[in-house]
């Protein structure tokens, strides 16, 4: 990248020209009808991982339910997580379940960037966004999206998944930052990212900003940014049972807290090879989950990827009058499974 003094004299050029596109072409999202900060706090929480098109009926369940910050505290852990089932990542709605309580207690929502950023689940760019969006204040909010579009503004050919990369962007972006318009810089720069500058295949020729694009200068708009591969996912090899009464129930149990998805319902499942012969699984789910399924059958073969893991599942079913340890007979869909599970129902 260029000194510090330069990028941000370069920046300053293209932040008007920037705000000017995004206050005439933004996409109508329901959560920016207003500048509500429990609107953008929930909307910017779901979008984590996740894409808008997935969101966005979510989103208006969720402000249906829980039309204010007091609702959402008020609700029962078990709704919230209901309402998440198919979003994954489930500690974020633990975690809105928790800063909402603290949000209630304080009388209302935070207005500085220090007082965001301390609600369980905020990161700094949740709390920049936040602050700036609703609260106009001048803080970045730097995720991938604004790491893709500065890095080919500014031709960034460093790694952009290194934490020194990150500070030279928002070091960028302080030294440019349009104090009158925060929020619009904010969203513009987001609004970019996701419809234009595209991770692959960059709509160079509609970009407001092309010619201030170092990148698209030099040719190199398709290989920045630069991401140097991390560390290859672990891989579980797991058996799923699902295991019915005669009423058809399933039954469930509830994660640990300290696992993948603790806290959740599961299905019964064990870590075993995939090589184990039915008396292996059938004695891995005795030891683990207390007790013995019957007419124990193979279904299917299915895969879940985590973020740091991969589930390589073999799927049987089975049938059982005993619950085991802690178990709970549920009709399909009663409990909140997570998507690991519940699509291995269908």
């Amino acid at each position: 990248m260029s000194e510090s003094k330069n990028g941000a004299a370069h920046a300053l050029s293209w932040v008007a020209p920037l705000i000017i596109w995004y206050q005439n072409n933004a996409r109508s999202l329901p959560w920016r009808e207003d500048r509500n900060p429990y609107h953008v706090w929930i909307s910017e929480i779901m979008l984590q991982q996740t894409r808008i098109e997935t969101v966005m009926p979510y989103y208006a369940r969720f402000m249906n339910d829980y039309p204010t910050v007091e609702a959402l505290a008020e609700a029962p852990l078990e709704d919230v997580l209901k309402h998440w089932e198919g979003l994954g990542y489930y500690s974020r709605a633990k975690n809105l379940h928790k800063a909402a309580g603290l949000i209630a207690e304080m009388g209302g929502f935070p207005q500085t960037y220090e007082e965001i950023r301390h609600l369980p689940g905020i990161g700094d760019y949740t709390a920049g966004a936040i602050a700036a969006i609703a609260f106009g204040l001048p803080e970045t909010a730097v995720d991938g999206n604004v790491m893709r579009v500065v890095s080919r503004l500014q031709k960034l050919e460093e790694d952009v998944m290194l934490a020194s990369s990150r500070k030279k962007v928002e070091e960028l972006l302080k030294a440019s930052y349009p104090k009158e318009a925060a929020g619009a810089f904010v969203q513009g720069l987001m609004e970019l990212g996701e419809v234009i500058c595209l991770p692959k295949g960059p709509k160079c020729e509609a970009c407001p900003l092309q010619s201030y694009c170092e990148a698209k200068k030099a040719g190199l708009q398709e290989a920045l940014p630069v991401r140097i591969p991390k560390t290859k996912r672990r891989i579980e090899d797991r058996a799923v049972v699902i295991v019915r009464n005669a009423m058809g129930e399933v039954l469930v149990f509830k994660r640990p807290d300290n696992v993948v998805l603790g806290g959740l319902y599961e299905l019964p499942n064990v870590e075993i090879s995939p090589e184990a012969d039915l008396p292996s699984v059938l004695n891995a789910i005795r030891n683990q989950y207390g007790f013995t399924p019957e007419k124990l059958t193979f279904k299917q073969s299915a895969k879940h990827v985590f973020s740091h893991i991969t589930w390589n599942m073999r799927v049987f079913e089975a049938y059982s009058e005993e619950a085991g340890k802690d178990g709970i007979w549920a009709e399909k869909n009663a409990v909140m499974l997570p998507t690991a599970f519940r699509k291995l129902q269908d």
